[in-house]
């Protein structure tokens, strides 16, 4: 539903263009009418406001997910954890680095043992994590077999799953031993969302602690990971 205060806005903005079509502003210059800026262009206003919409719009969409992280923020549970960068992530760490909300999703999280888990996929400026909902709260979630519970972007690709009808998207860690988690989404037509906005926090991810040049022994490690990630990708391709 469109917030009021930009319904209220767009219509204003709407009257003004017609009060304004076709008018005319003159300036008294030696007794003659000097047409200064001639016809304003309606088009032009038009395109002008637009871009007062559309950033009213993103400041209440970011205002809406800013609330949204909140909420996520007060039902994760007090005593719950996942490691990040080889240490323990909390729900306090969600609002370090003034941290926001990018994206946010249900998907079904294949497991080697046993059935696919329904998560709650949460994007931040610089991370992804999982979450399992049980008894009305959240709690972090690591799949088996993997030894990330929580993802930085920096270190990710997002590819999607071929095959027709295939609701499924991969994310590829490349830190250490390259890391495959599949997502599935829970609707055919969510899967370009998920893919474009994952990717649109990925290219909009601030720089990481440890992205200085790599050389060295460190070198060889981030080539041998970049080779594991083609080959997973060429195999899923």
């Amino acid at each position: 539903m469109e917030d009021l205060g930009v319904l209220h806005i767009s219509l204003s903005v709407d009257a003004l263009i017609i009060s304004h079509k076709n008018c005319r502003v003159y300036e008294m210059h030696e007794n003659s009418t000097l047409n200064i800026f001639g016809v304003i262009d309606s088009i032009l206003i038009q395109q002008y406001f637009n871009e007062i919409l559309v950033n009213i719009n993103a400041q209440v969409a970011e205002k809406d997910r800013d609330k949204r992280l909140l909420e996520i923020y007060h039902k994760i549970d007090a005593k719950s954890s996942a490691v990040y960068k080889e240490q323990k992530f909390k729900k306090s760490d969600i609002f370090v680095r003034s941290r926001k909300l990018k994206f946010e999703g249900s998907a079904m999280l294949p497991q080697q043992k046993g059935k696919a888990m329904m998560v709650q996929v949460v994007v931040l400026s610089d991370l992804v994590f999982f979450l399992l909902e049980n008894n009305q709260k959240y709690y972090f979630f690591s799949p088996d077999s993997k030894q990330a519970g929580v993802i930085p972007l920096d270190k990710l690709i997002v590819r999607e799953k071929a095959g027709e009808g295939s609701r499924a998207i991969y994310l590829i860690y490349s830190k250490n031993a390259a890391e495959l988690f599949e997502l599935e989404c829970l609707h055919p037509n969510d899967k370009k969302i998920w893919l474009e906005s994952i990717r649109e926090a990925i290219d909009q991810c601030p720089d990481g602690d440890d992205m200085g040049d790599i050389t060295g022994e460190n070198g060889k490690l981030q080539e041998a990971y970049s080779e594991r990630i083609k080959e997973i990708i060429s195999k899923i391709e």
